[in-house]
């Protein structure tokens, strides 16, 4: 499913079972960043055949530090691949190294446009709409849309200048949908949550898994769905911080120290480790541009009275109290 998601063949459904996954446990989303440094480093290019599965395994292997000796498999022609069958021959192709299902899939009606930690990434859909995703955010999209709509599943988060037009343009996420005809807005879909700010226009935001009237979201306004409540308005000062990434600066509303810690790590790209479990709950507000990841670090221990060092790479946060 990792590998159907990377290939943007995932359905809505898959989508949303994927993203659950994902935040379920830290492992799960560890193996699905190996997964996507893989894929991401593998540029589609002409297989020859025949293949060499046992010079294949061995350089797969060594790559990921892998002991096992690969199952006995055979490569099919590629006049019989087929899309019923990619799932399954794509397994067998990755344990042997093969890059031609890669190379297949990347030349498929569907993409998937990731924009990697401390990377912003635009992206310019078939309609003219673009898309602006930022750090440790995944758009699945497919290469034409359909007369019916315009479907898109976000992971992550990214800005919307949709072109208008009179086929619906819907946003998926793992636990709501936006659905507009033309406008600007910016969804934030990570884990069990989703927040949408509209700059222009409205936007009907709706929960996917439960009845229920979707919720208006006009201009300057900002709204939230939060696992499986219902959708609800936020205040002015939500719509204004959910922008300023726009412009570069971090801005946290009364955020929890475990999401402060998320979002360095997207921008930054430097891993950051929280030793003193107790302060997971503890929010921050405040305002950082152009500063450096220390230097927010410092600001953050500052505010709740903890202390930050850097071992073997790695920022680790302790209580200083």
């Amino acid at each position: 499913m990792i590998l159907k998601h990377l290939a943007g063949e995932l359905t809505v459904e898959e989508a949303r079972e994927l993203v659950a996954w994902r935040h379920a446990l830290a492992d799960h989303d560890d193996l699905y960043a190996a997964y996507q440094k893989l894929w991401h480093a593998t540029a589609p290019a002409a297989l020859p055949i025949p293949v060499d599965l046992e010079a294949e395994w061995e350089r797969l292997r060594q790559r990921l530090h892998l002991g096992e000796t690969p199952p006995k498999a055979r490569i099919l022609p590629l006049r019989r691949w087929q899309p019923a069958y990619a799932v399954a021959a794509s397994i067998v192709l990755l344990l042997v190294g093969a890059a031609l299902w890669f190379f297949m899939l990347r030349t498929g009606p569907y993409q998937a446009a990731y924009a990697a930690n401390a990377e912003v990434k635009t992206v310019t859909l078939a309609d003219g709409s673009t898309v602006r995703l930022n750090s440790g955010s995944t758009l699945t999209y497919p290469s034409s849309f359909s007369d019916q709509e315009r479907r898109v599943v976000l992971d992550g988060e990214a800005f919307f200048e949709v072109t208008a037009g009179e086929t619906p343009f819907v946003v998926v996420t793992g636990n709501a949908q936006v659905r507009v005809l033309g406008t600007a807005f910016n969804v934030w879909a990570r884990g069990p949550e989703t927040r949408v700010a509209v700059r222009q226009g409205r936007v009907a935001f709706e929960a996917l898994d439960a009845p229920g009237p979707p919720l208006e979201v006009t201009a300057n306004q900002a709204a939230v769905r939060r696992e499986n409540q219902p959708p609800v308005r936020l205040d002015a000062s939500s719509y204004a911080a959910a922008l300023d990434w726009l412009d570069g600066r971090l801005v946290f509303e009364r955020t929890p120290l475990t999401e402060v810690i998320a979002e360095l790590t997207r921008r930054y790209d430097q891993p950051i480790q929280l030793q003193a479990s107790d302060l997971a709950d503890e929010t921050i507000t405040g305002t950082f541009s152009d500063k450096t990841l220390e230097g927010v670090l410092a600001s953050v221990c500052l505010s709740l009275d903890c202390q930050f060092v850097v071992e073997k790479g790695v920022y680790v946060i302790s209580d200083g109290r």
